[in-house]
């Protein structure tokens, strides 16, 4: 409506008059030009400001249609995370956004209006609806530490709540008290300075109960599945127990792709299956224990002036599980896993990190020829003695919005220099 007090003498009949109009829902002030003169009525004009015509539902729901149908383009989609990620990399809007949400008037205003919220009924619904959904979503850092954890035979509860605090999960140890409780932290959320206050008073809360003992496992040690093991076999007194089996048993076929992702993930130092090729896996009964990759070389001076391209493969993936144990299991693994390999294969070549504590053993076992090393590299050691592959400190890094330096000194991680990489062959008859 018309402010007559604000807006004083002005002739509505005129061309396009301007007027101080008052908002009919909140009562905000503003100024106005009337160009449709069939809105006058009796010499007021009804006006609603932009926020209350956000807050009517159909404006609102109207509003989301759109956006909901926007969001299903992917291209849409993609725009939008190359943008937010460019824009998150830039540290002054990284400390302005840190800083606008630290202020005293940030939180203040956040908190009114998380308070507005809450009094309505539906908001409290919704809610209740949008968390029960996020439970049910595990993260793959989580789906990690499951996979090990169920291979291990351990007994665990996930989520597990503790007075006023959840934690990821809850282990039993094998002599009993106390409970280990186990949290997955993210390498960029968890050193978010009000994060780590966060993570201090719930170590603080966790002290006060004598039956439950908090440890951590970090998003980058995950790529060490190795270390994981050792750690959670030590946690709940599993240090000793290995499960040998016969090589009679072991059941050596062609799997898929997808088959060894888990495996290759938990267990593998590298974390990641790589390339595509050929997959081969390792059972005993159902379940899988080990497994082998197969891919063509992308170098070409791997396989040069022996073969084609098409004609070489490199064993990029070699791998098995920690609780199961057999000391000839790698050099029969591969000889089956080798003659399942195409028959224009002339040539397989492997590489060993010696970095890693690899050296062909198992190779040679296998009756590959050793040719040398390449140049010297480099890992990474932690405070407690673990070993992380240089490719997997840099890949955490970049998920960090970090430089891999910057990210070494964040986590005190040490460099050791290693011998080279060395290289192996096999010449198929």
């Amino acid at each position: 409506m018309i402010d007559w007090g604000l807006t004083g003498s002005v002739d509505l009949s005129s061309y396009r008059p301007k007027v101080i109009v008052k908002c009919d829902g909140c009562g905000v002030t503003s100024s106005y030009t009337i160009r449709v003169k069939s809105k006058v009525n009796d010499g007021q004009v009804p006006w609603l400001c932009c926020k209350c015509v956000g807050n009517k539902e159909e404006v609102r729901k109207n509003h989301s249609d759109k956006q909901k149908e926007i969001w299903k383009r992917e291209d849409y989609r993609k725009e939008r995370e190359k943008s937010s990620t460019e824009l998150w990399k830039n540290e002054e809007y990284r400390t302005k956004h840190a800083l606008g949400v630290s202020t005293e008037e940030a939180r203040q205003k956040s908190s009114n209006g998380a308070i507005l919220a809450w009094r309505n009924e539906e908001y409290r619904k919704a809610h209740a609806n949008a968390m029960q959904k996020q439970l049910l979503v595990v993260p793959n850092t989580e789906k990690k530490v499951i996979s090990i954890l169920d291979d291990l035979g351990v007994k665990y509860k996930h989520q597990f709540a503790l007075g006023i605090y959840s934690f990821d999960f809850c282990l039993e140890r094998v002599c009993g008290k106390p409970f280990i409780l186990l949290e997955i932290n993210g390498n960029y959320w968890h050193t978010r300075a009000n994060v780590v206050r966060k993570d201090r008073a719930k170590a603080s809360y966790v002290s006060n109960y004598p039956d439950y003992e908090l440890k951590t496992i970090w998003e980058h040690q995950l790529y060490d599945g190795d270390r994981v093991v050792s750690l959670i076999k030590r946690w709940v007194g599993l240090d000793n127990v290995v499960e040998h089996f016969s090589l009679d048993d072991l059941v050596v076929k062609l799997v898929n792709r997808e088959d060894l992702v888990d495996l290759v993930s938990n267990y593998h130092y590298l974390g990641c299956l790589g390339r595509g090729g050929i997959y081969v896996g390792g059972f005993i009964g159902d379940k899988l224990i080990c497994g082998a990759v197969f891919a063509h070389p992308i170098r070409k001076e791997v396989y040069a002036g022996r073969c084609s391209s098409n004609e070489a493969l490199e064993l990029s993936r070699l791998v098995k599980v920690s609780s199961a144990h057999n000391e000839n299991w790698g050099s029969f693994f591969l000889g089956k896993a080798l003659k399942m390999l195409p028959s224009e294969i002339q040539w397989v070549f492997a590489f060993s990190d010696s970095g890693e504590g690899h050296y062909g053993t198992i190779y040679k076992a296998s009756n590959f020829e050793f040719e040398g090393g390449s140049v010297p590299s480099y890992f990474y050691l932690d405070d407690n003695g673990g070993k992380y592959h240089k490719k997997t400190i840099y890949g955490q890094a970049t998920r960090a919005h970090l430089k891999e330096r910057e990210f070494v000194e964040k986590f005190n991680l040490k460099i050791v220099h290693t011998p080279p990489t060395l290289k192996y062959s096999y010449r198929r008859r």
